[in-house]
C-alpha cells in the first residue's frame, strides 16, 4: 500500500511542478521544473475532454457559483464588461468555446477568476480599483487566456487523472490525501500559466485596440500591496501559484518591448 501511495504522491508531484517557478526565470531548477510540466502535460495528455463536455462541466460549475455568489446582470459596470469581452475574443484561438463574463457583487473582494467551458467572473471591487478601461481590459483578456490557452480544462483533468489513478491502485485508505490533492488542483494555477496568460492577455489587448502597459499598472498596484518580508523571498516563491507583482512587470515589460512588436 506504501508504494500505491508514493505512486500516486509521485504522480501529483510531476502535475504540480509547474507551479513552482517564473517561467521567465532560466535558472536550473525552473529548467527542471519545466522538464516536469512537460512531463504531466503529456499524462494529462491521456485525458479527453471533448469541448461540448468542457462547456457541460463549465455550466455545472456556474450553477454552483451563482449559488454562492450575488451576480448583477444589468447596470454600467456589467454593460462594460460586456463591451471589453466583445472586443477581445474576436482574437482568441479556441473558436468553439462561448464566452461569458459575469458580474460579481462584491465591493470588498478585489478578484478575477475564469472556469471551465467560458465563464469569466469579475467583481465590483476590483471594477472600483482599476483607473482605465484599458486596465480593466487586460484583467479581462488575462482570464480569458486561461481558458483560451486549456488553463482552465487542464485542472479539471488534473483531478479526474488522480482520481483514476486512486481508483485503479485502490488507495481508499488514503482517501483522503487524494481529496486534498484534488482540491489544491482544482484551484489557482501554476506561475508559468500565469505568465503565459499575462502575455496573451497583453497580445487580445493590443488586437482589439486598448493599451497592453496598463496591464504594468495593475501589477504595480499588486506589489505595493505584498508582503515580502512575512517570510525568506526565495522559499516564499517556491510555494506560492501565482508570482509576485514584480516579477510580473519585468516579464510583462520585456514582452510587450520585445514580443509583443514583433
Amino acid at each position: 500500500m506504501r508504494k500505491k501511495l508514493l505512486c500516486i504522491m509521485l504522480f501529483w508531484a510531476i502535475l504540480t511542478s509547474s507551479s513552482l517557478q517564473a517561467q521567465c526565470d532560466s535558472s536550473y531548477f525552473s529548467t527542471m521544473l519545466k522538464a516536469g510540466s512537460w512531463i504531466g502535460s503529456t499524462v494529462l495528455g491521456m485525458v479527453e475532454i471533448s469541448p461540448e463536455q468542457e462547456s457541460k462541466i463549465g455550466n455545472e460549475m456556474f450553477s454552483y457559483a451563482s449559488e454562492n455568489f450575488d451576480l448583477i446582470e444589468e447596470g454600467e459596470q456589467f454593460n462594460k464588461l460586456q463591451e471589453i469581452l466583445a472586443r477581445l475574443i474576436p482574437y482568441v484561438s479556441r473558436k468553439e468555446i462561448a464566452y461569458r463574463i459575469h458580474l460579481v457583487d462584491d465591493d470588498e473582494l478585489i478578484n478575477a477568476f475564469s472556469i471551465c467551458g467560458g465563464h469569466i467572473f469579475v467583481t465590483t471591487g476590483i471594477m472600483q480599483w482599476v483607473e482605465s478601461e484599458d486596465e480593466l481590459a487586460f484583467i479581462v483578456g488575462h482570464e480569458i487566456s486561461h481558458i483560451d490557452l486549456e488553463h482552465c480544462v487542464r485542472n479539471v483533468k488534473k483531478s479526474a487523472a488522480i482520481q483514476s489513478w486512486a481508483d485503479f491502485f485502490e488507495v481508499g485508505e488514503y482517501a483522503g490525501v487524494i481529496e486534498q490533492a484534488q482540491t489544491v488542483l482544482a484551484t489557482p494555477f501554476g506561475q508559468p500559466d500565469e505568465y503565459a496568460s499575462d502575455q496573451m492577455g497583453a497580445y487580445l489587448c493590443k488586437k482589439a485596440a486598448y493599451n497592453p502597459s496598463k496591464g504594468i499598472d495593475f501589477f504595480k498596484k499588486l506589489s505595493a500591496e505584498e508582503d515580502k518580508e512575512e517570510v525568506p523571498y526565495q522559499l516564499d516563491l517556491l510555494i506560492r501559484t501565482h508570482p509576485y507583482s514584480d516579477q510580473r512587470i519585468v516579464c510583462l515589460d520585456s514582452f510587450i518591448k520585445n514580443g509583443l512588436n514583433e
